[in-house]
């Protein structure tokens, strides 16, 4: 708030700065100015504060949470994005200069010609050069939507390409240039929804704490894993959760961590690239037993 009040200073200079001696009318309005001035800078910065404490700061001043990697029972956010039941709606992520969407471009062809498929393209590019690319490829689309940052809805592999389910959740992930025998089991699952979701990602399923707090009860035996430094553990660990840093959790994780039991691996802003390389560590030795808690 000083500094602001500094900055307005400068931009509307006062008579002193001026040298001059300024009529008595123009000496009372500029002090009025200045009051009406002080006052509002206070009522903001009280109001700011407020807001903060209440958890209601407008979200263009809170830092965005880390974005829901896109693994099945997620359910995507993506603007424009609409369900077309009782079709099976694909969303497929691309990018024209990508040389893994080149080299996957004639399953998506095929794919995109099997009867009663609704695909949806999400490319950050203009959509013109998007179709045109499509074209080249012979995919048939039915909608192109173009997000600025298709990172923020989930979608950090290109290419990704997703089933949902009628209820709009990921039924189905594959990214990447996937296998032949993962292909031929997403196109398996959407003639018959039957048998385990195919998922490729390599990633952990997420959860909110709150999310977490509800189910932590139907969750069975499971260890709760902070891989945070010993120091910050210890400032701000929560009771019952297990610490092993993350540059021991290769070596104490096998023998420390039972193989039959979840892992809820907490992690926070600050160390969100962190959670997902140990999350996969973790996932390479109990695969399908591994999610993150966000704090």
């Amino acid at each position: 708030m000083i500094r602001l009040r500094r900055l307005l200073e400068q931009v509307m200079p006062t008579s002193r700065s001026s040298g001059t001696t300024p009529p008595k009318h123009a000496t009372a309005f500029n002090r009025r100015l200045w009051f009406c001035i002080d006052v509002c800078l206070v009522l903001s910065t009280v109001a700011a504060a407020l807001m903060l404490a209440r958890g209601r700061m407008p979200s263009h001043l809170v830092a965005p949470p880390p974005p829901h990697l896109l693994v099945p029972g997620v359910r995507p956010v993506i603007a424009g994005l609409r369900l077309q039941p009782p079709n099976r709606d694909i969303v497929l992520r691309v990018d024209t200069k990508c040389p893994a969407c080149r080299e996957m471009a004639p399953w998506f062809s095929r794919l995109s010609k099997r009867p009663g498929i609704h695909l949806t393209i999400v490319a950050s590019e203009p959509v013109e050069d998007v179709r045109s690319w499509l074209k080249s490829h012979d995919i048939l689309d039915n909608e192109v939507l173009r997000l600025n940052r298709p990172s923020e809805g989930g979608f950090l592999l290109i290419p990704t390409v997703l089933a949902l389910d009628i209820q709009g959740r990921v039924a189905d992930a594959l990214v990447g240039v996937s296998t032949p025998d993962e292909r031929d089991r997403f196109v398996a699952r959407l003639d018959s929804r039957d048998g385990a979701p195919v998922d490729n990602t390599g990633f952990a399923p997420e959860l909110s704490s709150s999310e977490f707090a509800r189910r932590e009860s139907d969750s069975g035996p499971h260890v709760l894993l902070d891989i945070r430094p010993r120091t910050a553990f210890l400032k701000s660990g929560i009771r019952n959760a297990v610490n092993i840093p993350q540059d021991e959790l290769e070596v104490r994780g096998p023998s420390e961590i039972p193989r039959n039991q979840a892992v809820f691996l907490l992690c926070g802003g600050d160390d969100a690239i962190q959670c997902r390389v140990a999350a996969r560590t973790l996932l390479a030795d109990r695969p399908g037993h591994v999610t993150l808690v966000w704090r």
